[in-house]
């Protein structure tokens, strides 16, 4: 989770809880595109719908679809660790909740003003805007609610998401 929640996060905007949810089997390739399909049926989405983004392509060169190959079941955590606690607090939840506290203690993440998982999807609709995204495509990709009713018609395939996650440029992080 350490290594790769805040990388698929800052390529996504998706929420902190959407990416700690997935599964191996979330990480697809359709065709020749790498996907993450982030569902209900592996946790909560906030408009209880499904979707499909692709994998940016400097994820899949730092080796981001091997967390799929040949496992099943989640990708960010060990079920057999849950401790029975309440449906409120699935175990993902509570990896993204670690997230929080370990870029508070070791990046000096100190203003309460400042949500560190929260901060992803801030950055991606700035970096999305300045790149000049689509708009329906970026607002999909987040799992924003659409602005019209024609905007209900259709779906987004991968190479459609793919297109637009290619504008964003690269993050260039020292030691990564």
């Amino acid at each position: 989770a350490l290594r790769w929640v805040p990388w698929v996060c800052a390529y996504t905007g998706a929420r902190v809880n959407e990416i700690t949810q997935l599964r191996a089997e979330d990480v697809t390739k359709q065709g020749n595109i790498w996907t993450i399909h982030i569902t209900p049926e592996a946790g909560s989405t906030k408009s209880g719908l499904p979707r499909t983004v692709a994998v940016h392509s400097h994820l899949i060169e730092q080796g981001f679809p091997a967390i799929a190959e040949g496992k099943s079941g989640p990708s960010f955590y060990d079920p057999s660790l849950h401790r029975g606690g309440a449906e409120a607090h699935p175990q993902n939840k509570k990896v993204g909740e670690f997230l929080a506290r370990w870029v508070r203690a070791e990046a000096g993440v100190t203003d309460p003003n400042i949500w560190p998982n929260h901060g992803w999807r801030h950055r991606f609709k700035t970096q999305s805007r300045l790149v000049r995204m689509d708009i329906e495509v970026r607002d999909y990709i987040q799992g924003h609610a659409t602005k019209t009713e024609a905007a209900e018609y259709g779906y987004f395939p991968p190479e459609v998401t793919q297109r637009e996650i290619e504008l964003l440029p690269r993050y260039q992080v020292d030691g990564a």
